[in-house]
């Protein structure tokens, strides 16, 4: 049995136990720590009694407890001998609980609970429930075969009963109160002088809590029943794969993501419903045995790895998850398993970006397929222009089709029968001599070509050479991938990886744990976003700065798996069995998290702030000085741009390996000099350095530097595919809303007096939100709470500046914040219908900004993240919008990890919360109607019809899995009329207008209309219009209005005025020109706000304040 104090636990000499005895020990835990460590001790006035009562309790479970503080102590961790509990619950039995009816209620419930156990196990008891007291010993010192070890924390904590007073408290004054009474009345029994105090009440509680999750066959959850309810064939099979509906129903109610239950709710609603609705929905325990029956069907098993320094992780199969979503009907038919080359026009998504499109030779797509023909990259191939080409690794998709960009093979005799096939070396994808064919016109393989009645396989000696000069490197044919593939279809899955430090109780402080969640780069955006389609890898709660690299060992080596060796799925767009490959296309995180993935110092205080480039300073003064600044802001000193040189992921490897080799050959001194030098630190490798003067730690260097060298580094070093300083992109809810905008409202709204901040509460109360797609505001707490806000809410001072922090600007500040908000527009744009003129734009606003924030003060250099805001563009040419490697829907899961860690019994949190997510991907997996696909019969089975149904036709439960169906549906349904009544006030007569340019229509007046999921209008919104007859323009809706499945509005027109001095921006007045457009000719809608400096409008409180849904005077 161990005990931890820090939480990380090693078992060095545990003894067999029990499994009973796990229960006890945890039950004496909870009052042996109240008896001796709330506040009770030895008092000089004690009579002879009490002192004998005190000696002879302490001489025999003090000894223990002494023997508790002087624990073995091996590597920093606790260890303490079983024999502590079983000596302790003799005393406790003896003297606290001398009941006998408490003592045969526990040995019953042991009884009960060993003849459940082996039921369950397919075992039959029959001996009978009655035990005397004579088993009692017996019955403790039975050892199970195997050992069962249990894990306690001896922090401990101030818990309290809901039945009784505040029980440690309650224990230490009924003690005293008894000694008292004693003192007084010798004579009479101890036990019976406070009856009040009922402490089998208190024990048989502190069992039931603690006893919460901790097995999975509790007999207490069972019923006598439940064996008369056997689930038949018939109610499998409608239900499958759960045994029954009630089976189904108690998986539903145990709960999943943002909805899991407590034990204790859950058995109270379960007693509600079987009793009063008499269902019968199984008890806890057996739902969890019915989940893991239903997770080791699917092969979802959580492995618990131990990392390089002993750390125990939960991790979950990348493979299983990737086979689930290939295998689930709604995702895998939107899933783009090709790149797209868009020339740099209307780019929105992962599949466009450049990476993808220029994958290394062993990552990127490698095959295509032409009547039923498969064709590989480097593998020749004839078209049926009998024309033989050398397929470049360049698949990618234009204008819907699919093409593959080709070169024409040099051939170089060497024998009479023989021929050497050379193509250029290391061709890059936008070289012109490349010749772009569509993959429709390939005729045959490589196997199926002859020349001269030979096959071509013969003559070219199954190789081909890429040359460059008078150096060649032949390449092997036909390729590896087709023999991996085995005849099937080939599948290229990029990935984008994330993580994150997430609090594990709803306080969002303490016991952190660090996650990985991973999303399908191939799905369109507005699906990736989805929590659907969001999943969880691996978690610990064991917070260290090194902890995200222990973590990811265990990923690193599957992705390196899956992308070297591949596996096999079923694909169910097409309905038969894939192979799939996989890679990291880039990976997400804070800026703490980024520089240990990147073996970077922290960037706050390093000398080598960026992980992207070289901005480096001597020492800490030196990043004072004017070159430092220079550099920061990419300028030379004639203020011209001029770009620092850019980091080398391969020099940053081989740099860690050169600072490891200095530390242990040469000197310390030398090693640190070297790692400011270079600007780099492996947060793993840094840790074995510094302890290796312990025996242990340097031990067990030797055996990896002989075994497996890799481990003693950063795993993201060995990770495939994967560039530290290019697909690390600059993350712009960290870097630019939580970053730059954060540090410059703090600044601003901390400089306001108090009579500002209530003028700015009142300008923020005014501000026009239509068609922002916002909330609504909340002044106050955006005001007094500013140092606490997140990143949607620091969105709305920039969205907003011009109208409510203008007024209280001089000059040269609302010269800075109208660049900011500008870039804002950039940063979060979502389509870029043109990257060159894109970049353009970006540069020449983050060139602006920077110029003004550095004409008010220099000091905002020893920020980083104003410098990381220069690389923006080139994530941006890399990656696509920036959108699409923000971290928003991250965050957003981090709260359902943070659930889950809640309803965990704290004894093995990071097991929970991977078994948690492993049981929702399973429910998930099921009610999509996820095909299973069995080898070895080749057959394919899924859900039965009856979960499908449930799925499909209830969106309550659509939305709790985070899926909502109408984003992947083709067939729009926009726009569509809201369900809002017409106030009077709103009522108005059809238009003349709109009824003579439609005399034969009947138009119906609605409030609202809903034009796509993000845009609505109602009266007094503004759009931009344009019709065929007017070109475009601005106006303000007057009034909606339907006719049949047709919409229409009246609207003013607005005329196009000068720019504002003020706010510099357009102004726009109303015009009495009127007229009636069809609801299809809306471009967009807009938000025009009143011109209230010109205007000269004062703050006064003008609306009621209402509390609890009522007016009020406040």
């Amino acid at each position: 049995m161990a005990a931890h104090c820090s939480g990380q636990t090693r078992i060095v000499d545990a003894q067999v136990k029990h499994p009973f005895q796990k229960t006890i020990g945890l039950m004496i835990e909870a009052v042996v720590k109240s008896l001796f460590l709330a506040g009770y001790s030895m008092t000089d006035s004690w009579s002879s009694k009490e002192i004998w009562m005190q000696m002879r309790f302490k001489r025999e479970a003090g000894s223990k407890l002494s023997a508790l503080k002087s624990q073995t102590r091996v590597g920093g961790n606790e260890v303490i001998k079983n024999g502590y509990r079983r000596s302790v619950l003799g005393l406790l039995l003896t003297h606290i609980l001398p009941d006998s009816n408490l003592t045969l209620l526990i040995l019953v419930r042991h009884k009960r609970s060993v003849q459940h156990k082996k039921k369950v196990a397919g075992k039959e008891i029959k001996n009978d429930l009655s035990l005397g007291l004579e088993e009692v010993e017996s019955s403790l010192l039975v050892r199970s075969e195997e050992p069962n070890f249990d894990v306690v924390d001896f922090e401990f904590e101030q818990s309290y009963s809901p039945r009784l007073p505040n029980s440690p408290n309650a224990i230490r004054d009924s003690l005293n109160k008894q000694f008292k009474n004693t003192e007084d009345n010798p004579d009479i029994p101890l036990n019976n002088q406070i009856p009040e105090f009922n402490w089998h009440e208190y024990v048989e509680y502190e069992l039931e809590r603690i006893l919460e999750d901790s097995t999975l066959d509790d007999l207490l959850d069972e019923e006598v029943e439940e064996e008369e309810t056997i689930p038949t064939e018939e109610d499998h099979k409608q239900w499958a794969p759960f045994r029954s509906k009630m089976d189904f129903v108690g998986c539903l109610l145990v709960g999943y993501t943002r909805n899991l239950l407590s034990r204790t709710l859950f058995d109270q609603i379960r007693l509600i419903l079987n009793e009063l609705c008499h269902l019968k929905i199984p008890a806890w325990s057996s739902i969890r045995r019915s989940q893991k029956r239903i997770r080791d069907l699917l092969g979802l098993e959580v492995k618990m790895q131990e990392s390089v320094w002993g750390m125990p992780c939960a991790v979950l199969s990348s493979r299983h998850a990737l086979q689930q979503d290939l295998a689930n009907p709604l995702v895998s038919p939107h899933i783009n398993f090709y790149p797209e080359d868009t020339k740099g026009v209307n780019q929105y998504k992962l599949s466009q970006s450049q990476k993808w499109l220029t994958l290394s030779p062993s990552l990127r797509t490698q095959m295509c397929a032409n009547n039923t023909k498969h064709f590989y990259i480097f593998e020749p191939l004839e078209t049926y222009l009998k024309q033989i080409y050398v397929l470049m690794i360049f698949f990618c998709m234009m204008d819907g089709e699919l093409h593959a960009k080709c070169v024409i093979p040099t051939i170089r005799a060497t024998s009479r029968a023989s021929y050497q096939l050379r193509i250029p070396q290391n061709i890059k994808f936008d070289n012109p001599t490349l010749l772009t064919v569509k993959t429709k016109e390939f005729a045959k393989e490589y196997s199926e070509i002859k020349r001269n009645d030979l096959p071509l396989s013969t003559i070219c000696a199954n190789k081909i050479f890429e040359v460059n000069g008078d150096y060649s490197v032949p390449i092997q044919l036909p390729n590896s991938w087709r023999k991996k593939a085995a005849g099937n279809f080939l599948r290229n899955l990029p990935i984008s990886l994330y993580a994150d430090d997430t609090s594990g109780n709803v306080s969002k402080r303490w016991n952190k744990h660090i996650s990985f969640y991973y999303t399908l780069a191939g799905l369109p955006p507005n699906l990736s976003n989805e929590e659907y389609n969001c999943h969880f890898l691996a978690t610990s709660n064991r917070a260290t700065s090194y902890t995200v690299l222990e973590i990811s060992e265990f990923l690193v080596n599957e992705f390196n798996e899956l992308a070297t060796d591949g596996f096999e799925v079923y694909d169910a767009s097409i309905s038969q069995p894939v192979f799939v490959m996989c890679s990291v296309l880039f990976f997400l995180g804070d800026s703490p998290m980024h520089s240990k993935i990147t073996n970077t110092h922290y960037p706050g205080s390093a000398l080598n702030p960026c992980r992207i480039c070289g901005l480096s300073a001597l020492t800490l003064a030196g990043k004072h000085r004017k070159d430092f600044v220079y550099h920061f802001f990419h300028r030379d000193r004639d203020g011209n741009d001029s770009p620092n040189d850019p980091r080398v992921w391969k020099e940053t490897i081989n740099r860690t390996h050169e600072l490891f080799k200095v530390a242990t050959e040469d000197t310390m001194k030398e090693f640190e000099t070297l790692t400011k030098e270079y600007g780099v630190k492996d947060w793993i490798n840094e840790r074995f350095i510094e302890d290796r003067a312990i025996p242990l730690v340097k031990e067990k260097m030797d055996i990896l530097r002989s075994e497996n060298f890799a481990r003693l580094f950063n795993p993201f070093l060995r990770l495939i595919g994967f560039d530290g300083c290019l697909d690390t992109p600059v993350e712009i809810l960290h870097v630019f809303l939580l970053g730059i905008v954060k540090y410059l409202v703090h600044d601003f709204v901390g400089k306001l007096s108090d009579t500002q901040k209530a003028e700015l509460e009142g300008r923020i109360e005014s501000y026009n939100t239509s068609s922002l797609n916002m909330p609504m505001l909340q002044p106050i707490y955006l005001v007094t709470h500013v140092k606490s806000l997140i990143g949607k809410e620091f969105k709305i001072f920039l969205q907003a500046a011009p109208f409510i922090l203008f007024p209280f600007m001089n000059t040269f500040e609302q010269e800075i914040w109208l660049p900011l908000s500008t870039l804002l527009l950039y940063a979060f744009q979502t389509h870029i219908n043109d990257m060159a003129d894109f970049q353009l734009n970006l540069q020449k606003h983050v060139s602006n900004f920077l110029y003004r924030i550095v004409r008010l003060t220099a000091q905002w250099v020893n920020k980083p993240k104003f410098h990381m805001i220069l690389h923006l563009g080139e994530s941006i040419r890399r990656f696509g919008p920036a959108t699409l490697f923000a971290t928003e829907k991250f965050k957003s899961f981090n709260g359902v990890v943070r659930y889950a860690s809640t309803h965990s019994n704290r004894l093995a949190p990071g097991r929970d919360i991977a078994i948690k997510f492993a049981d929702f991907n399973a429910l998930r997996f099921s009610l999509s109607g996820g095909i299973t696909y069995n080898n070895e019969s080749q057959t394919a089975s899924k859900s039965s019809p009856a979960l499908l149904n449930f799925f499909q036709n209830n969106k309550s439960i659509q939305h709790t899995m985070g899926y909502d169906p109408t984003i992947s549906e083709t067939i729009p349904h926009y726009p569509f009329m809201k369900k809002i009544k017409l106030t009077k006030e709103e009522k108005v007569q059809c238009p003349q207008a709109l009824a003579s340019d439609y005399p034969d229509h009947e138009f119906q007046q609605i409030a609202s209309l809903e034009l796509n999921k993000h845009e609505s209008i109602k009266k007094a919104h503004f759009v931009l219009v344009n019709t065929a007859r007017s070109g475009k323009y601005v106006a303000q809706v007057n009034s909606v209005w339907k006719s049949g499945a047709s919409f229409f509005a009246h609207v003013t027109r607005l005329q196009r005025s000068k720019i504002n001095d003020f706010y510099m921006m357009r102004e726009f007045t109303k015009t009495s020109t009127t007229c009636s457009i069809k609801v299809k000719d809306i471009v967009a809608t807009l938000n025009l706000q009143h011109n209230c400096h010109d205007g000269k409008c004062t703050i006064e409180k003008t609306k009621v304040t209402r509390v609890e849904r009522q007016e009020t005077n406040v």
